[in-house]
């Protein structure tokens, strides 16, 4: 069954075009809202140390959600011939996977940027992706090495770990890793703001978490991206970087930008349609624009390879379990 929730998953994230209404990470900052408030309202979570009370709400945060998910699976399985446990599977990964619909923001995006209207573009990010718009910008440089980041975060993050977990544990893991990253995201955005109090080691642990958790995934997607694109480039840096403690997209944002630097990922379609606007287009846009596709394609197939991998070992009858 997951292979199948991991099929029809890829397909809605990647064909559901029109606009999403899901709910993002809006809910679980209303959760986590909700859950100190309650905690605020008993004498005894008052009385204790600032160290003490995060730890707690953290592992509230954590055990919660996941463990009434996973009541709520051992209460539906076999209802249905087990359509009611598909159901839930597929939306709960729904839910966890990206908000925006990115297929149609880049489209969006790269006419901007093919127009010289680098400020529309700025606009339109603001618009359709609030919660990646926070920082600073000095320039258009700056604009498009942000959206890139927020591309290959949102697959990374949002897609590959999410289902890498799902497929080996199944949706309380994902839902876990999802609760790790939203939690250390808003701790984030509340220190942007001024109303995140102090430096608690429970962030420190959650950090801990999301390094673990991210590790294996991460290292799993290099070693794609050196499959589909230009070898060297990811393969170097996964050698130098397996063993060590950089951060998991840190390696794939690196590995990714290597993977497309020698432009062997584009094919002849695209370079003559690349050949046919470049009179029309300045230099460092058509750059800017040929790097967005080149990261769409990129992911694409790393997408594509996996899927082909694990319906593999599916008939072969390796995993029973998948």
């Amino acid at each position: 069954m997951k292979f199948l929730v991991i099929v029809l998953c890829l397909l809605l994230n990647h064909h559901w075009r029109k606009e999403r209404w899901l709910p993002g990470d809006r809910w679980y900052l209303i959760f986590q809202q909700w859950l100190q408030s309650r905690l605020d309202n008993f004498a005894w979570y008052k009385n204790l140390s600032v160290r003490q009370g995060q730890r707690l709400l953290c592992a509230l945060l954590l055990l919660l959600p996941v463990t009434l998910l996973w009541v709520l699976l051992w209460l539906l399985q076999g209802q249905l011939l087990g359509l009611v446990t598909l159901a839930l599977h597929v939306g709960v990964l729904l839910l966890l996977l990206e908000r925006n619909n990115m297929v149609e923001l880049s489209r969006d995006y790269l006419q901007y940027w093919r127009e010289a209207q680098y400020e529309t573009a700025y606009k339109l990010l603001e618009t359709r992706a609030p919660e990646y718009m926070q920082g600073d910008f000095e320039d258009s440089t700056q604009v498009h090495q942000h959206y890139c980041t927020i591309m290959l975060g949102s697959y990374f993050d949002k897609v590959f770990v999410l289902l890498f977990w799902y497929l080996l544990l199944g949706p309380a893991a994902a839902l876990l890793c999802a609760l790790v990253r939203l939690y250390l995201n808003a701790g984030a955005n509340s220190r942007v703001s001024g109303s995140w109090q102090d430096e608690n080691d429970a962030s420190g642990l959650m950090s801990g978490l999301l390094f673990i958790i991210e590790y294996l995934p991460a290292r799993i997607l290099v070693l794609t991206f050196a499959l589909v694109a230009n070898f060297s480039g990811p393969f170097k840096l996964l050698r130098a970087h397996v063993l060590d403690t950089l951060p998991g997209f840190e390696l794939v944002r690196r590995s990714a930008f290597a993977a497309i630097s020698e432009s062997g990922i584009r094919t002849e379609d695209d370079v003559d349609l690349e050949m046919q606007v470049s009179r029309q287009v300045e230099p460092t846009a058509l750059a800017a624009v040929r790097e967005v596709e080149d990261l769409q394609v990129l992911m694409l197939r790393s997408q594509i390879i996996w899927v082909c991998a694990l319906a593999l070992v599916i008939v072969l009858g390796i995993g029973a379990n998948f």
